[in-house]
């Protein structure tokens, strides 16, 4: 049976955080590194994108997509890759990837700046608070707000940053939130096929296929419809399905 007292497993927890830590960085900064040099040699697996679009695609793509795309080539530099972050506005990269893509990456750009706003002040006020507490709390429990005694004056550091926090948090989401709608206006106002599709039910037999259901809609909104299919209901085509699933489940259970 281990000796270990449970102060001492409480040291060896904080140790065992710090080891995990550093030893994450150091494997972060490797595969950065490597890939920062493998992507120079295997450019259609880490550029695919990017050489499709200026090559087999370009004749597809707008003026101002081409000028971007030309911005965008990289050099043979290790580091280049990184340069097109800091290049690009928002205008631009929603030019060349459209909606979805756009507000992910302003999403991953808010999560940074969340970051970056609560970093300095729990790393430089409320950490070094936590741990000369006077709780003499050990292992990771010293980092905690646990470390200080109970009605002490200290938890108005925590209470000020839980308020700066949130009213900052909440700040940057509502500035998120404006640029989402004038984009997303933006993208309505392009008018894609999508945008105007229509759900017609109860359609009778004859109208049951694409051609028919086409030269009928036409002759009703001439020079109005892009595009139609038709998807049949089978239900029956379902309930054998699953009793087919059903039947290969108890033949593979089977004795």
């Amino acid at each position: 049976m281990s000796n270990t007292t449970a102060e001492e497993a409480k040291e060896i927890s904080i140790t065992s955080f710090t080891s995990a830590f550093i030893l994450n960085l150091v494997i972060g900064l490797i595969g950065f590194i490597a890939f920062s040099l493998i992507r120079r040699r295997f450019k259609y697996v880490y550029l695919s994108n990017f050489i499709i679009q200026t090559t087999k695609l370009l004749s597809e793509l707008s003026e101002t997509q081409v000028q971007i795309w030309n911005r965008l080539k990289l050099s043979n530099s290790i580091f280049s890759w990184l340069t097109p972050c800091f290049k690009l506005s928002d205008e631009e990269v929603f030019d060349l990837v459209g909606l979805d893509i756009f507000v992910y990456l302003r999403f991953v750009r808010l999560c940074l700046k969340f970051f970056v706003v609560i970093l300095p002040y729990g790393l430089l006020v409320l950490l070094p608070l936590n741990i000369y507490g006077t709780a003499n709390l050990k292992g990771m429990s010293s980092l905690s707000m646990g470390n200080i005694e109970l009605k002490s004056d200290i938890y108005w550091a925590h209470l000020v940053g839980v308020w700066a926090y949130s009213i900052i948090i909440f700040f940057m989401m509502y500035r998120e939130w404006q640029t989402f709608t004038h984009y997303r206006q933006l993208y309505l106002r392009k008018g894609y096929e999508e945008q105007y599709s229509i759900l017609v039910t109860d359609l009778p037999a004859y109208l049951r296929n694409d051609h028919n259901l086409d030269e009928f809609l036409k002759s009703v909104f001439p020079e109005k419809v892009i595009s139609v299919h038709v998807f049949k209901a089978v239900p029956s085509w379902t309930d054998l399905s699953e009793a087919h699933d059903d039947m290969v489940r108890k033949y593979e259970h089977a004795e």
